[in-house]
């Protein structure tokens, strides 16, 4: 089968319509997991912001009397939605960040028991450690700050993380649509249609697949400032429909388009300059580049932040 959409052309009388359309979080319910977390962590009953607002407008008419005609719309997006659903996973505690283990727990339960080095009584104890352990040290210290705190009780055997969110991100977008119509004669009619359309995303980073699926914008991390995503995109074709008989029809289209998606951190957010994170790695890195990746794993029923 085959689908085929008309964009609206001008015509010899003059047509035009104006709309607006609001949304607002207080008209929803809220997302039951995220509920179930708020209430969890004795915070309100509140939706994730949602926030769509939509004006539009479209005008058509004549430029020469049957022979010439055109048509112009354009719309306006300014829209706060969920950038995904429910983001839930295992954090550092605010003691296991100073490498204090004695309060931790495995994902089943039972106690976590940590041995080596400098450890005492499930406790790294850094004036123990040798001065390059040291440097190690705060230096992990300083990525685990980045970490969210957990804002959930009740990890444990019925429950594999300590931290939910539900995320919302700023994606205003932008259409123009123009077409013009041409009537050669009685067999010949032309058209031409520019398309324009411009998105900037602007949203927290997010777990894996990140805000609106952005792989680039995947980190368990909430770096300040979040990350943004542009979608320029175009789109320009012209149409001629040619009457060879009263039963017969040809019709010719050409037209470039062009599209590009460009997701990046805003002001070198994630970049090891920014984060005062310097440590040494194999290969080394320049300030301007991203922290190093951090993966956890070890635990049983324990949802780590992918």
């Amino acid at each position: 089968g085959q689908i085929a959409l008309v964009t609206k052309s001008g015509t010899n009388q003059w047509h035009g319509d104006g709309r607006f359309f609001h949304r607002h979080e207080g008209l929803n319910a809220n997302e039951w997991f995220n509920k179930k977390n708020e209430l969890l962590g004795s915070l309100p009953n509140t939706p994730p912001l949602y926030r769509y607002n939509y004006v539009g407008y479209q005008v058509g008419g004549p430029i020469v009397k049957n022979r010439l005609f055109f048509f112009w719309s354009q719309e306006f997006y300014r829209q706060l939605v969920p950038s995904g659903g429910t983001t839930q996973f295992y954090t550092p505690t605010a003691l296991e960040r100073q490498g204090d283990f004695s309060q931790s727990i495995n994902g089943d339960g039972t106690p976590i028991l940590i041995s080596g080095p400098g450890i005492t009584n499930n406790k790294i104890d850094p004036t123990q450690l040798s001065s390059a352990q040291q440097a190690v040290f705060a230096q992990v210290e300083k990525i685990f700050s980045l970490f969210p705190l957990p804002n959930v009780s009740g990890f444990g055997p019925n429950q594999n993380y300590n931290y939910s969110n539900s995320f919302s991100a700023h994606a205003p977008r932008r259409e123009d649509i123009l077409r013009v119509d041409y009537q050669l004669n009685s067999k010949n009619r032309l058209y031409g249609r520019w398309i324009h359309n411009a998105e900037t995303d602007t949203a927290p980073f997010e777990n894996f697949p990140g805000p609106f699926g952005i792989f680039a914008c995947s980190s368990a991390i909430n770096f300040k400032g979040g990350c943004t995503q542009n979608h320029p995109g175009w789109n320009v074709s012209v149409n001629l429909v040619t009457t060879i008989t009263p039963t017969i029809l040809n019709e010719l289209s050409v037209g470039p388009s062009h599209t590009l998606s460009v997701a990046e951190s805003v002001n070198g957010n994630v970049s090891r300059g920014a984060n005062g994170i310097n440590l040494q790695l194999l290969y080394p890195l320049s300030p301007d580049q991203s922290i190093p990746d951090m993966s956890f794993n070890g635990l049983t029923n324990t949802n780590f932040a992918g």
